[in-house]
């Protein structure tokens, strides 16, 4: 399995163990997170939503001989409702955070073969402009880098 493939299955993983549900009703569901390549909800859902975008590879460094270290861009967006609100939505900051630390631990990526570091910070690996406007985006960009071996 690619390295893009296991880093957005781990992080998917780890929100999803977050148990975030869609609405406060005690029997709601739980929050779908999907991986997907661009910012949209899963098929026959309805917002609110994470949705992970890994992006191509980005930085490529030669450490030796026989390994690169690999960096790709991921994007990991929280889909709600009301895109037309003016209003700030306290839930979603708060939420924001947790994603920010639950990423941030090395635990998050313990499935991921030659795992080195995640940064948080940088460039969508997609079009924000193309996003629907009914709809909340919220994006956060990390970078997982990865050491892979050369051929």
């Amino acid at each position: 399995m690619s390295a893009a493939n296991q880093i957005g299955d781990a992080i998917v993983s780890a929100l999803s163990a977050l148990g975030w549900k869609v609405s406060a009703d005690p029997g709601a569901d739980d929050m779908p997170v999907a991986r997907r390549k661009t910012p949209s909800l899963p098929s026959g859902k309805e917002p609110p939503a994470v949705v992970v975008v890994v992006g191509e590879e980005g930085n490529v460094e030669y450490l030796t001989a026989r390994k690169y270290l690999v960096s790709y861009p991921v994007a990991v967006v929280y889909i709600t409702a009301g895109g037309k609100l003016l209003g700030d939505d306290t839930t979603l900051r708060d939420r924001r955070i947790v994603i920010r630390n639950t990423i941030d631990k090395k635990s998050c990526f313990t499935s991921v073969t030659g795992f080195d570091s995640s940064s948080y910070g940088g460039r969508a690996p997609f079009n924000t402009n193309a996003l629907n406007k009914d709809l909340n985006y919220s994006v956060q960009v990390f970078t997982i880098s990865v050491q892979e071996d050369r051929p």
